[in-house]
């Protein structure tokens, strides 16, 4: 029987698959460089192309709001030189229109006061006479009483003798003079009686004559009473005061006819009229008023 002696050794095996063990591991380290590496590259490639993105938008967004900023600051700075022109102009028109005010309001003064002082002077024409009677009436009715009567009406017992004697020294004077009046007042009479009874002729009429009195008859419409008219009747002062009954009686109940105005006469009675008005003090505006009211009269 053969007899076959075999060696079987597995170390070169072993050996190879070790080796090739060691590329595969090589491998994979070189594997897992390599996919490093390429991580990283695209790590890097993303990181610079957000970068770039996000450089590129901010100078994007920068070079828009940098002209709207232009655009929106030319805008505002056109606005502001044309806010500051009306502006100029609305202070420019203040100052006139105060100018102007100045003016109105010193005219109007100055107009107004005329007026007032105007105004015045004929309230104290109108009160003038008023006041010379209240004065005149104070010193005839409390003037003999404030003269005639003792200064003190208190005095000591040492000067009331005195007082006394002034008093009635006062009382004489004051009645020598009212008694010198009243000689001098029938003197003047009795002279003014003499003058008139050497002027009048006594003459006694037997025959009945005809007279002529003036008397101005003026009618208006009433303005209490519509359809209503206020007549007046105008006789002279020196009338009697029967005689002016009378006569009113026959005026009322026998009304004067109206004549109507001449040309001549109405011509007459303006140009008197104008004379008047142009001789008189009143100030030239007053004039024309007074001028206007007469033409519209005449209508």
């Amino acid at each position: 029987m053969a007899q076959f002696d075999f060696i079987v050794d597995t170390d070169p095996m072993a050996h190879k698959i070790n080796a090739v063990n060691a590329e595969v591991i090589g491998v994979g380290a070189a594997v897992t460089a390599m996919e490093a590496a390429v991580i990283k590259t695209q790590e890097e490639t993303c990181r610079n192309i957000c970068n770039n993105l996000s450089s590129g938008f901010y100078t994007l967004m920068n070079s828009q709001i940098s002209q709207k900023l232009a655009l929106h600051y030319s805008t505002v700075s056109s606005k502001l030189m044309l806010m500051s022109q009306i502006a100029k102009s609305i202070e420019s028109m203040k100052t006139q229109m105060h100018h102007d005010f100045l003016m109105i309001k010193k005219r109007y003064t100055k107009l107004f006061n005329s007026l007032d002082k105007e105004l015045e002077i004929r309230i104290h024409e109108i009160d003038e006479k008023a006041m010379k009677m209240a004065e005149i009436r104070k010193n005839v009715i409390t003037g003999k009483y404030l003269s005639d009567t003792s200064k003190a009406l208190i005095c000591e017992m040492e000067t009331q003798s005195t007082k006394q004697i002034q008093i009635g020294a006062r009382l004489k004077s004051k009645t020598k003079r009212a008694l010198s009046s009243i000689s001098n007042n029938i003197f003047n009479t009795l002279i003014y009686t003499r003058k008139v009874d050497n002027v009048l002729e006594e003459k006694n009429p037997q025959d009945k004559e005809e007279l002529y009195i003036p008397v101005i008859t003026s009618e208006e419409e009433s303005l209490a009473v519509k359809e209503n008219s206020i007549k007046e009747i105008y006789f002279p002062e020196t009338l009697q005061e029967n005689t002016r009954k009378t006569l009113e009686t026959a005026v009322s109940s026998n009304p004067i006819p109206d004549s109507p105005a001449l040309e001549n006469e109405k011509k007459e009675i303006k140009n008197q009229y104008a004379s008047l008005v142009s001789q008189s003090t009143l100030d030239d505006r007053t004039k024309q008023v007074m001028m206007s009211l007469f033409a519209e009269a005449e209508k």
